[in-house]
């Protein structure tokens, strides 16, 4: 039996694939400006500042940032 995490792994793609292929997913990207969708993903920059300062402590390996 696969560990949990990989199960809800497994469970948050596929949902988020069926939503992207479903016609709700279609009205969705055709109904919000663009704008909307890159703002929706600017947490990365948060996050991958965070990662590079914790590569810099050595805290975390390289490979886990954009250095690596």
């Amino acid at each position: 039996m696969p560990a949990p995490p990989l199960l809800l792994m497994l469970a948050v793609t596929a949902t988020t694939v069926l939503l992207a292929m479903s016609p709700l997913g279609l009205r969705l990207a055709m109904a919000l400006p663009l704008s909307t969708l890159v703002g929706f993903q600017s947490f990365r920059i948060g996050v991958e500042w965070l990662l590079h300062r914790l590569w810099l402590e050595g805290v975390i390996p390289a490979a886990m940032t954009w250095s690596g």
